[in-house]
């Protein structure tokens, strides 16, 4: 119920855990693929360390809410295309 004490505490650790995803764990795996990119490439040539960030569970609904966005903007851009060549 809203106005409880705790009410909101659920919502406040789902948004600290993208927090640090966001702004701490990937930040860090990224300098570690560059680290490791650049130590392993003596030896083994040009390749690619890399990391697929959706596949972070943690950030699930904020790519949801990214796609909602871009998709509504595509939209509005559609309808004004189609407003200003008739």
């Amino acid at each position: 119920m809203p106005g409880l004490p705790g009410d909101n505490t659920f919502k406040n650790y789902q948004e600290a855990n993208r927090a640090f995803w966001r702004h701490c764990v990937i930040p860090l795996v990224m300098r570690l693929q560059k680290s490791l990119q650049h130590w392993l490439a003596p030896g083994f040539g040009a390749f690619r360390f890399d990391y697929n960030a959706e596949r972070i569970d943690a950030l699930a609904s904020l790519r949801r809410t990214r796609r909602v966005i871009s998709n509504r903007q595509a939209i509005i851009n559609a309808a004004r295309a189609a407003k200003a060549h008739p």
